[in-house]
């Protein structure tokens, strides 16, 4: 699952809890005869509420992918000339802060009112006293025996209380009120108590304190409170019918019961016999019940929730002749003895010769939308820019200025060429516009450099130079204005690349001799060195879906395509035929 941080991660909570919700009440609705479920649903509805606030791995699910739209990024990382540093770009930004506030602020509120609740909680059983009746002791013994638990629970007295009531955490504790001017008979008694001994049979005291402070924590989700709602009623039902096959009475002596609780109330307990408003409903559950298994597979429903999923696309049988696809990558090789393309699946296979027209070509950039390939091929001793359509049809020379025009790079709307030219015997950076067919060149001292690269917001370049005595990257607004160095130290850094959305950058440094891929967080600052090899890792190239990276290493003895996750994990080399790199993806 892609890292959200302020309103995108509330806003995802806040989809994510609503459709769990949804979900609840969907399958409580389908099987409200089965009272067991109802139980099971609302205590794993309030688990999974809990869990999406955990940042679980997404999972990957590959899917066919569309091959008529280019990747969209949710969020691109441009540089702010006023303050100097890199923000996310768009209005989120400026909510980020005061929404994760407003969230935490909600969350203690909720936990402060859950506190509250708990202290009058342990205030009651403070105020209790010890039951010393035998009567009593003996009764609630035997049904704990009858009941299977493993000890009785402690039982106390209480004149703050009207029927009998389970309190406490850790150590629960059984509550019977005194009973003074109240008349109970013996049935009605053993209907009470039993009915509290399931809740602890059940651990009720646990669940129902879970859901209290989930609620408390969901407090500004109205659905939130609805489904606490409803899993209380539901916990309460659960033990109404195990209670009523335990002592195997009427069930017109327990609705009975029930309706002689309706002048009652226990509010300060946390599990009650009666609760106000539910006593017609839980008559009515008296009245049939199904003992099922089957509507328990249903909670499978809740994982595409609970776990962030991630649609990739799945690579075809066979390419598209047409297009180069999201999961594919293109780099230049020798292995026919005569310079070529090759296309392959990130994961190195079906790795196949690119039509005729791409014979000699070299530096490839691929369109955004997959169609077109822009490359670099010699003519007469001079090297020129092409454009030709991925089926090898349409080749055009497009620029050809100098002696050796080089390194073209598609703009990320598709409509323009960055390249670099070599007049008068040093580099110089071009913009060719493909709808006008005009070239303009980027002069001025902020642009001396090579190795150009486009910012995925198409209002910047990066480049590498060497203005502090060592080779660096640097970036800059098509106008030449706002140079910003961005690796720094006594060494020579290369070949940067933006990641897609902007926030990472990509580059090659001989630290202090051998030259390995690095990453800088442009956010942080925070560097990593993603590869540790004595031989040559260069060319890095991110993928379009900014988890998988591919570079040219001469770990073998020659240079090959090799991949790892942008983490720097599960390096691998994809090639084993002395390719000659320039790896690249759809940008």
């Amino acid at each position: 699952m892609a890292t959200l941080t302020g309103g995108g991660w509330f806003w995802e909570i806040a989809s994510r809890s609503c459709l769990l919700l949804i979900l609840g009440f969907a399958l409580e609705r389908i099987f409200h005869s089965n009272r067991t479920f109802r139980s099971r649903l609302w205590f794993g509805v309030f688990i999974a509420l809990i869990v999406i606030f955990i940042p679980l791995p997404a999972v990957s699910v590959h899917v066919l992918s569309s091959r008529t739209s280019p990747i969209r990024q949710s969020r691109i990382y441009e540089l702010d000339p006023e303050f100097r540093h890199l923000t996310p770009y768009g209005p989120a930004s400026k909510i980020q802060i005061p929404v994760l506030a407003l969230l935490g602020a909600a969350a203690l509120i909720g936990f402060a009112a859950w506190s509250f609740r708990g202290l009058r909680t342990w205030r009651l059983i403070r105020r209790s006293e010890q039951c010393s009746s035998s009567e009593a002791i003996a009764s609630v013994y035997e049904l704990s025996e009858r009941l299977g638990l493993s000890e009785a629970p402690l039982i106390l007295l209480s004149d703050e209380i009207e029927s009998p009531c389970v309190a406490g955490i850790f150590n629960p504790v059984l509550l019977l009120p005194t009973l003074q001017g109240h008349q109970v008979t013996g049935q009605e008694w053993n209907v009470m108590v039993t009915h509290e001994l399931h809740h602890l049979r059940a651990n009720d005291h646990l669940r129902i304190v879970l859901t209290d402070l989930v609620a408390a924590v969901y407090w500004w989700n109205p659905l939130a409170w609805m489904g606490h709602r409803r899993a209380r009623l539901a916990f309460e039902m659960e033990c109404d019918q195990r209670a009523s096959q335990t002592l195997d009475y009427d069930k017109a002596i327990y609705a009975r019961t029930l309706m002689s609780g309706q002048a009652q109330s226990t509010s300060s307990s946390q599990v009650r016999f009666w609760n106000r408003g539910s006593t017609l409903k839980r008559i009515r559950g008296l009245s049939s019940n199904s003992t099922s298994r089957w509507p328990s597979l249903s909670l499978i429903l809740f994982l595409p929730v609970i776990v962030p999923i991630q649609l990739l696309p799945k690579p075809d049988h066979n390419f598209d002749p047409t297009r180069i696809g999201l999961n594919e990558v293109v780099f230049c090789s020798r292995r026919p003895g005569n310079q070529a393309l090759f296309r392959m699946f990130y994961d190195g296979s079906r790795c196949r010769q690119m039509p005729h027209a791409f014979v000699g070509a070299s530096y490839p950039s691929i369109s955004p939308d997959g169609t077109r390939i822009a490359y670099v091929k010699e003519e007469s001793g001079q090297r020129h820019i092409f454009v030709a359509d991925t089926s090898g049809t349409n080749e055009r020379r497009v620029i050809a200025l100098t002696e050796r025009d080089d390194q073209p790079m598609f703009s990320p709307d598709g409509q323009q060429l960055l390249f670099m030219s070599f007049p008068s015997g040093h580099w110089k950076l071009g913009v060719h516009n493909l709808t006008t067919n005009r070239t303009r060149f980027l002069d001025g001292d902020s642009f001396k450099g090579y190795e150009a690269r486009w910012h995925p917001s198409g209002s910047r370049i990066l480049l590498s130079a060497n203005r502090t005595g060592y080779q660096k990257i640097w970036s800059v607004n098509l106008d030449g204005t706002d140079l910003i160095q961005l690796t720094h130290g006594d060494f020579d850094d290369t070949g940067g690349s933006y990641s897609p959305d902007g926030r990472f950058l990509l580059y090659t440094s001989r630290q202090p001799n051998d030259l390995n891929i690095f990453k800088v967080d442009l956010l942080t600052g925070e560097t990593q060195q993603l590869t540790t090899t004595i031989e040559e890792d260069t060319e890095v190239r991110p993928a379009a879906d900014g988890k998988h990276l591919f570079f040219t290493t001469a770990r073998t003895g020659k240079p090959e395509i090799a991949s790892m996750n942008s983490d720097g994990s599960d390096q691998a080399v994809l090639t084993d035929q002395g390719d000659f790199g320039w790896p690249v993806c759809r940008n």
